[in-house]
């Protein structure tokens, strides 16, 4: 599996360099990533200026002031050959759900990836602190949908409690279809919503307790 990887805290944010850590396990990642926090940068592209571009020893590369939306256009279209097979963004320091997902770069560059015809995932973690749980989930969900890809059109919205690993107990799924809907999140369980301008969103928490509506994929993943 390759994937191109991105987020909109940074490339040298914790959520970014765990995530890119645990996807190198079982595939080939590209890290393409603003240079800084670009948080709350939505869709928005760079149209006037000149973007430059740095890479590390590791191979991840950094877009200075980039966008998120702009690192996936230049992975996909410039920086990752072969094209990648799927593309994730995170993971976010903070949920993303209800309103959250307009403004938010973490899920802009999921789209931006989905609008360039590829599957993609947004990751974010409801606090700054068990970033590996985060990864783990990810990495579980990436595996299911190697077996089971996803429609197309659709995105994963992964948001995952800031708990211990040994805490989540099963993954709950809902799909969103130009819907907007009021949330409330605590550190024990996230009630996801998403909200879509004519796009479908596939909107997944990792939950305390009882399995609510699951996709066969994922029943298998939670057994």
């Amino acid at each position: 599996m390759r994937i191109l990887l991105s987020n909109d805290d940074g490339i040298h944010a914790p959520g970014i360099q765990t995530l890119a850590k645990h996807l190198r396990e079982f595939a080939d990642v590209q890290v393409v990533a603003p240079d800084r926090n670009r948080s709350g940068a939505s869709n928005s592209l760079t149209l006037e200026s000149s973007l430059r571009t740095f890479a590390f020893e590791n191979g991840d590369i950094a877009v200075q002031m980039g966008t998120p939306t702009d690192c996936v256009f230049l992975g996909v279209n410039a920086l990752m050959r072969p094209r990648p097979d799927i593309v994730v963004s995170g993971i976010n320091a903070g949920p993303n759900l209800g309103d959250d997902v307009i403004y938010s770069g973490t899920v802009a560059a999921a789209m931006e990836g989905r609008h360039l015809g590829f599957p993609a995932l947004a990751v974010s973690l409801n606090g700054h602190t068990h970033y590996d749980t985060a990864a783990a989930v990810t990495c579980s969900i990436l595996r299911a949908l190697s077996r089971e890809p996803l429609r197309t059109g659709r995105i994963l919205n992964i948001n995952v409690p800031d708990l211990p690993l040994n805490e989540i107990k099963a993954f709950a799924s809902r799909v969103a279809e130009a819907v907007i809907r009021p949330i409330r999140s605590s550190r024990s369980r996230i009630r996801a919503a998403t909200r879509s301008t004519g796009l479908a969103l596939l909107a997944i928490s990792a939950m305390r307790g009882r399995i609510l509506t699951l996709p066969l994929w994922m029943k298998a993943m939670s057994r």
